[in-house]
């Protein structure tokens, strides 16, 4: 298993952009998702310097674990009491917060993102003066899919 931290605010992937060239439309990314993305992979090549990545092989299923840590709006901030940690319900939704990190790190922790097949997802808002905000990704190779009886 390989785990890795990203220390960067959750971020969902955009909508694609058009543009037309001549008869031709071409499709890109939007400019935050775009340098959301390269940042992410700046963080994955140092976390992963010196580590062999086994997952990286084609063929491989695997399975991912992707914690979404948001940071504490400043207006959430209470002086006597702590606010506590709490699933994060608000914008960004989940499956656009897991396309930015598996396009992310395509190429990095694995060949092609089709190679996940099992997906755990936490959307959590930090403790007041708990842990920090970030992303992190477990991925480790799936067994074989156990048969199950006919019923």
């Amino acid at each position: 298993m390989i785990t890795i931290e990203i220390p960067l605010e959750p971020y969902a992937q955009q909508r694609p952009r058009f543009a037309r060239a001549g008869r031709f439309t071409k499709t890109y990314d939007a400019a935050e998702s775009a340098a959301w993305k390269l940042a992410a992979k700046l963080h994955m090549t140092s976390s992963l310097r010196g580590i062999e990545c086994p997952v990286f092989e084609k063929g491989l299923v695997l399975g991912v674990r992707l914690g979404f840590f948001f940071s504490l709006p400043k207006s959430a901030h209470r002086k006597t009491m702590e606010v506590p940690a709490q699933w994060h319900i608000g914008r960004m939704d989940f499956d656009n917060l897991a396309k930015i990190v598996c396009d992310a790190a395509t190429g990095m922790l694995w060949h092609d993102d089709r190679q996940v097949a099992h997906a755990t997802i936490d959307k959590v808002r930090v403790a007041q003066g708990g842990r920090k905000r970030g992303v992190e990704i477990s991925v480790w190779e799936l067994p074989d899919y156990p048969e199950r009886e006919e019923r």
